[in-house]
């Protein structure tokens, strides 16, 4: 837990959709803006509710999936720097199959 500020930057690539449930990501979150300092950065990128095409890359995951403008929400009181909902298109090395995902980027930095 974090106590201070402490952070310049905080990055969470990847993590937040892996967390067990809605509820879990924003304390996660909390402690993400809690932790940083004053004019410090969160980068966040994680899988969102739009698109994802998890059946051959990724059988058996079950990620949280939160909406885009949840986690845009989630940093309204910072000043958000870049902000996009796009798709990833990827293939895993060991698999090579092709799929996608929707994804949620925020660079956001702590003004007060």
């Amino acid at each position: 837990m974090f106590l201070v500020a402490f952070y310049d930057v905080i990055v969470a690539y990847g993590l937040l959709h892996c967390l067990p449930n809605q509820a879990y990501v924003s304390t996660t979150v909390e402690k993400f803006r809690t932790g940083t300092k004053l004019g410090g950065y969160n980068i966040i990128v994680a899988f969102n509710t739009r698109s994802q095409d998890l059946r051959a890359a990724h059988p058996g995951f079950s990620p949280c999936l939160l909406n885009h403008a949840d986690y845009v929400e989630m940093y309204s009181d910072w000043e958000i720097l870049h902000v996009s909902d796009s798709d990833l298109i990827e293939a895993h090395p060991d698999t090579n199959l092709r799929h996608s995902h929707s994804m949620t980027r925020i660079l956001a930095r702590k003004t007060a």
